[in-house]
């Protein structure tokens, strides 16, 4: 009895002491599981991030143009993004924080708040994009002409009046924004005058203001006294420039060879001014040497044209006779040139007329053997057509030699064979040969 009682407090005991250590070692390997399943979860969270990250970078990365089309928006938009770099620059640091609290004031953890400011941002964006598509559709004028002004630098030369102008560039986009499309439309008009005041002050200031300085320049230095014809055309070249740039302020090409020609004109007036300064300081005993000057310059021109002198006459003919010669020079080149360009083309003719021939050649043969052909064809279809007769005439032949056969067969009665038996003896009997 003393015996029993002991084995079952031992049972018992060994009961308890396995319902102990059982609880404890299940735990542990739960905590391990988990541990490994939220190591797990953290990695492909982070690269989700990431990858997320880098997404909205790539796509914020030229953000500026967004803040006309919806400010408010676009505020909100640079408020979330700065908290998601935030988070994210804490993540780089610690990857382990990512199902962490973020802050003690909310119960989110970081991947949660990154997730909530990416989708603000989301949410942003979109909304931009949406007006940003409808505000390019209906003042793409005023788009076009704002980056052209930037282009030409009127920031930078009207300061003001361009941060004046880009006043009224951003009330377009708030008509815009509140869907008022008429008032935008009417304001945009006012808008392209006022914009094209303003490129036609920076072109003016780029092409025709150092032009004006230049001609100012001359005048205090009393140029329009010593050559008053040429300074005054090189006045009137720089008006017609001026004014060709209020007309197309851009039409590029046509503004610079305007400026080039008023450009020009203000050397000639410098180089005028000069011969008349030297010619004033000749002294009356001394006109002479510079008639000689001018000869030996017109007799090295003469003597390069063609060898010749023409200093036995006045200035003014040899200049005459110089340009003369220079003509006939020159309509020798042509000469020369134009024959040769005839020979040239003689050839090309010439060729042409052999190949024409040749084509015509093989077009004739090319002929002849299509009408080869036809012929050919032509027989070939008649001797087809009597074949076609010929055995359309054998099947009828054929036809009626088979049904005159089958009315021949008829059966025939005991006396019939007997007649037909002696018929063919006697038949046989007539037809025997005499010896």
């Amino acid at each position: 009895m003393r015996a029993n009682k002991v084995a079952l407090m031992i049972s018992m005991l060994f009961a308890i002491a396995g319902c102990q250590s059982t609880p404890s070692e299940q735990t542990d390997a739960n905590q391990i599981t988990n541990n490994n399943n939220e190591s797990t979860i953290e990695v492909r969270s982070f690269q989700s991030v990431q990858s997320v990250y880098s997404e909205w970078e790539a796509k914020l990365e030229d953000h500026g143009q967004l803040s006309l089309y919806a400010p408010e928006n676009y505020n909100e938009l640079l408020d979330a993004w700065d908290d998601a770099e935030s988070i994210y620059a804490d993540l780089l640091k610690d990857e382990t924080r990512l199902t962490k609290s973020y802050s003690v004031f909310s119960s989110l953890t970081y991947a949660e708040a990154f997730d909530e400011k990416i989708a603000l941002i989301k949410s942003n964006y979109d909304s931009i994009l949406v007006l940003k598509k409808k505000a390019d559709r209906v003042l793409a004028d005023s788009i076009v002409q704002m980056d052209y002004l930037k282009f030409l630098g009127a920031d930078t030369m009207f300061t003001s009046s361009y941060k004046r102008l880009y006043s009224e560039y951003s009330e377009l986009f708030e008509y815009v924004l509140v869907d008022e499309l008429e008032d935008a439309q009417e304001a945009q008009v006012e808008f392209l005058n006022n914009a094209r005041l303003l490129e036609v002050k920076v072109a003016h200031k780029k092409y025709i203001e150092p032009l004006k300085d230049e001609l100012e320049f001359l005048e205090d230095e009393d140029f329009d006294d010593v050559a008053p014809l040429t300074f005054a055309k090189a006045a009137s070249q720089i008006a017609l420039a001026e004014s060709q740039v209020k007309a197309s302020p851009r039409e590029k090409s046509i503004i610079e060879d305007a400026v080039h020609a008023a450009e020009f004109e203000l050397n000639h007036v410098r180089s005028v001014a000069h011969e008349v300064k030297v010619l004033a300081s000749v002294k009356g005993d001394k006109f002479e040497q510079s008639v000689l000057n001018a000869e030996n310059q017109l007799l090295s021109i003469s003597q390069v044209v063609n060898d010749e002198d023409y200093r036995d006459v006045g200035l003014r003919q040899q200049s005459q006779k110089i340009i003369a010669s220079v003509k006939a020079l020159k309509s020798l080149d042509m000469t020369a040139s134009l024959k040769s360009e005839i020979e040239t083309l003689t050839e090309q003719l010439a060729k042409l007329e052999s190949d024409n021939q040749k084509q015509a050649q093989q077009l004739s043969e090319a002929i002849k053997h299509s009408n080869l052909l036809d012929e050919q064809i032509t027989k070939s279809d008649a001797h087809i057509k009597s074949l076609e007769e010929l055995v359309d005439s054998l099947r009828n032949l054929g036809g009626k030699v088979a049904n005159e056969s089958d009315s021949d067969v008829i059966p025939l009665s005991p006396e019939s064979n007997l007649e037909g038996s002696a018929l063919e003896q006697s038949s046989e009997e007539v037809i025997e040969p005499s010896v």
